[in-house]
């Protein structure tokens, strides 16, 4: 596994994929044995697939509340065995509004927030216990959700599957205010329940055109500032958790010279860092004021 590709040398197939994967990948390799991945907003159902090339073995459940995928996923059913679930998920068991219609690809949401807007149609919604319910998947789990902020409501229904559950990927939007669910409220839920962040995947910042001219400080020629978008993190369940064991080395000898490796580098860095610290102080003693 090298750069975003995978070559299966059983059936010479080549495919760059998203950093989404790589989380499972370590997982695997760390001796986590994922037997079920859950793709919640699955989409065209693309994450199963790149998993089930990694481990044959795998159990993969999609589940997707736009009905426009699902002729994709009625054919990975069909051709692989792979079920799928069209419905929306939430900490509850119901009716969901949906936003901008089902015709829509991605720019269309269920809402949780029961706010008052013109509602499309509405969707049948369930929590993720009550829906693996109907299945008798294998754990431990891997699950992925990309359901346009409303990941936090999904974990309030999935007490049941996260005790079942190796890592949780999720995607964070970052808004003002908290009305969804932000990074700390998943966090200490989260914490809670045994999990502890793993990874950060996928970091978008997106540019505001706010016009300030009270500082002037510019990156490049723009003076406006990028603030965080959106990013990705992976939450791993403590049991899982193969962090916390030693590495392996051959001999104590081995351990030593990683020991004396390290410590040159950290001593190469302050040595970098003073000397480019005299280098500014000498500037702004010497610049107009």
């Amino acid at each position: 596994m090298n750069d975003g590709k995978h070559r299966n040398s059983a059936s010479l197939l080549n495919f760059s994929f998203d950093g989404f994967l790589t989380p499972f990948v370590t997982l695997l390799q760390g001796g986590v044995s994922v037997k079920t991945v859950i793709d919640i907003g699955s989409a065209d159902g693309q994450f199963g697939l790149h998993c089930l090339s990694l481990k044959k073995d795998l159990h993969v459940l999609n589940v997707e509340a736009n009905r426009l995928f699902e002729s994709s996923l009625k054919e990975i059913e069909d051709e692989l065995g792979v079920p799928y679930k069209i419905i929306a998920l939430s900490s509850h068991r119901g009716m969901l509004p949906m936003q901008n219609g089902a015709e829509n690809l991605y720019n269309y949401h269920v809402d949780n927030t029961h706010k008052d807007y013109q509602v499309d149609e509405y969707m049948d919604c369930t929590t993720l216990d009550n829906l693996l319910n109907e299945f008798d998947f294998p754990e431990p789990y891997f699950v992925k959700m990309d359901v346009e902020g409303h990941e936090f409501h999904i974990l309030q229904g999935a007490d049941q599957t996260l005790s079942k559950t190796a890592a949780v990927l999720m995607e964070q939007h970052v808004y003002g205010g908290r009305s969804i669910g932000d990074f700390i409220d998943r966090t200490n839920y989260l914490a809670t329940r045994n999990f502890s962040l793993f990874d950060i995947k996928q970091v978008h910042y997106i540019k505001r055109n706010l016009n300030r001219s009270i500082v002037n400080v510019t990156l490049g020629d723009d003076p406006n500032p990028a603030v965080l978008r959106t990013f990705h993190p992976v939450f791993i369940n403590d049991k899982f958790d193969f962090r916390k064991l030693n590495d392996h080395v051959e001999s104590s000898s081995e351990r030593s010279g990683e020991n004396r490796a390290d410590q040159q580098q950290m001593k190469s860095r302050r040595q970098s860092i003073i000397k480019s610290n005299r280098e500014f102080i000498s500037h702004l003693k010497n610049s107009d004021h």
